[in-house]
């Protein structure tokens, strides 16, 4: 655990959360859609750009898994996507997301294993968890223990 893994794990509030960043304009995150598809979560987000001029965005998606076998951290930042976007407008930002990525190392069993259950989506600007918006995902026995 380090950086903004170890905070979350200390339930500590740092003064600028990993992925904060100034502009000259602000955004806002809506209508967070996740589906499987194939190897794949396919994350979509809608972007609206709420200030009065032009900027860009980086679009983060975390992920984490509230009842986990195993000790891990409680999101890891796994996409992002950078994004312009003109006053007043949105975009629909899509970030896909293979499910190797959610993979943990099994020491005792010595592979790469992707543990069944529920997944915590999240996505916003920054790893702040008040920020993000959050949907969750099963994933099921023919992804368990997969090596």
């Amino acid at each position: 655990y380090h950086g903004y893994t170890l905070l979350d794990k200390c339930d500590a509030q740092p003064a600028f959360p990993f992925g904060f960043g100034l502009g000259y304009t602000t955004f806002a995150y809506s209508d967070l859609r996740v589906v499987l598809e194939g190897d794949a979560l396919r994350v979509r987000v809608k972007v609206t750009n709420t200030g009065a001029r032009a900027g860009e965005e980086v679009a983060q998606v975390y992920i984490g898994m509230d009842h986990s076998r195993v000790d891990r951290p409680k999101k890891l930042l796994k996409g992002f996507e950078k994004v312009a976007i003109p006053f007043g407008e949105s975009v629909d930002v899509a970030i896909s997301i293979p499910l190797d990525d959610l993979r943990y190392y099994d020491a005792q069993g010595g592979g790469w294993r992707l543990e069944a259950g529920a997944y915590r989506i999240m996505a916003g600007s920054c790893s702040d968890d008040a920020a993000l918006l959050s949907a969750l995902v099963q994933l099921d026995a023919p992804f368990a223990n997969v090596a």
